[in-house]
Order: C-alpha cells, then structure tokens, then sequence
C-alpha cells in the first residue's frame, strides 16, 4: 500500500519468490500489525443481497432444489409402482429349481442394459450377512468375448458370457436377486 515495500524475497520462478516475499512479511510482527489494523478500519461491505427480495429468492431456490428431488423420487416410486415392482424381471428370468446343479448358465436377453441397481441390491443384501459377491473374469476366444462367473462364499454360483463387464455383471446379480433361494447353498444365509 502506498508503494511501500514490506517484503522481498528471491527464487528461481515468480511463484517461489513471491511465497518467500511472503514469508518474509509475516516475521515482522510491527507491519503485520499495521496492515491488519488497517484492514479493520475499512468498513465492512455485504456482499450478499439483503432486503425481504433476496431471502424468497434464496428459499424459492431452496424450495425447487427440494420439489426436484420430491419430484424425481416420487417418479422412481411410480415407474416401480407401474412395473409391478421386479415383476418385468421375473419374467425375463424364470425361477430355476433349488436343486439345479450350479453354476447356472444366465441366458442373456434383448432388454438388458448393464443397470447397476441390481449389484447393488445384491451388495446390500449380502453385507446383511457379511460376506460380498465376487466377480470373476475370464478372456474367451468367442466373437462374444468374455465369462463371467459370481462366486459367494468361494462357491460358483452363476455365469453368463458377453462382451460387456457391466452388463455381464448385472445380470448375474439381477439373476440372483431373483432366485434367492439358491442363497443358502453358498451358505450365505
């Protein structure tokens, strides 16, 4: 301020001299206190709209940050609710008998799209009993690519072959969110 120097310093860039002109001004004590005297005697400026406008500006936003997420989960529930729930994915796995000789090929079908929702279903309902779903990759010489196996408790439980990792996945955990009989055969219940 006023063209007074407060502190120097050298180095090999800007940025590495202006960090030790800065160092240098914070040893002494005497301009640290006068600058910060001064800065105190500046008047304080509110940056923040005030008056009875700003604040329903403020709660209006607030509001419709609410009403969206309202909205969207009264949307999930609803698009659930119009499903029928899981029941479009019972119909595209069809129950398997609880003495099928395991793993179980998963057939793949046309409506699939690699949704995550079912590793997570499968996640939570596994950690209920502490142990979590394993994924096994395995490379195949098939235009399909490659195989998939879920492993619980070190047991095969399932396997599909496709050429996407996410939607491979999926599917064996939709696959198993469907048959939850076949839970305790990898002693997971």
């Amino acid at each position: 301020m006023n063209n007074e120097v407060i502190g120097t310093g050298s180095g090999r860039n800007i940025s590495a001299a202006g960090n030790r002109a800065a160092m240098d001004v914070l040893k002494n004590s005497e301009v640290v206190g006068k600058f910060n005297a001064m800065r105190m005697a500046l008047p304080k400026i509110d940056t923040k709209e005030s008056g009875p406008e700003s604040n329903k500006n403020e709660s209006k936003a607030a509001d419709d940050d609410g009403e969206k997420r309202k909205s969207k989960k009264r949307k999930l529930n609803d698009d659930e609710e119009a499903k029928g729930g899981d029941e479009k994915a019972v119909e595209s796995y069809p129950k398997v008998a609880d003495d099928v000789e395991l793993p179980v090929l998963v057939e793949s079908s046309s409506d699939e799209n690699g949704d995550s929702k079912y590793n997570k279903k499968l996640d939570a309902y596994l950690m209920t009993y502490k142990c979590l779903p394993k994924f096994k990759y395995e490379k195949k010489g098939s235009p399909q690519g490659m195989k998939t196996t879920l492993i619980i408790n070190d047991m095969k439980m399932c396997y599909c072959v496709d050429n996407n990792k996410k939607a491979s996945t999926a599917r064996l955990s939709k696959f198993m969110m469907m048959n939850p009989q076949l839970f305790p055969r990898c002693d997971a219940i």
